[in-house]
């Protein structure tokens, strides 16, 4: 099993916490993919379910027995008294991601004639 985690470029431990998880994403994600996330709407965070979901979903073992991430994502439901299942987690922890990429990879306007004068 660990021989197969390690070919599989699978984390040597899995998450057991939603930040967890995003912190080992936030790793793991090219910068180029962080920025491209970062700058979607939260609207187009469902067309990431059947590429980065699945991908979590599988390497996360939330369909092999990974019951901490697992209660941490129904737990984020906790006022509401849902049960989240193994397809509906990845997007808990996609949204996770993608509001704290929103704060450190966001796409932003520089004025380059004001970065420049400030810079030299």
């Amino acid at each position: 099993m660990e021989k197969d985690r390690k070919q599989s470029h699978l984390p040597a431990e899995r998450p057991k916490t939603i930040q967890e998880a995003v912190t080992l994403l936030i790793r793991k994600l090219p910068l180029k993919d962080r920025v491209r996330m970062a700058n979607m709407a939260q609207d187009d965070l469902i067309d990431l379910h059947f590429t980065l979901g699945a991908w979590i979903r599988d390497n996360f073992g939330l369909w092999s027995g990974n019951d901490n991430l697992k209660r941490d994502c129904t737990l984020y439901h906790r006022e509401s008294f849902i049960h989240i299942d193994e397809d509906e987690a990845p997007m808990i922890i996609i949204y996770e991601l993608w509001k704290q990429l929103k704060e450190t990879h966001r796409m932003r306007v520089v004025n380059f004639k004001q970065h420049v004068n400030n810079t030299f």
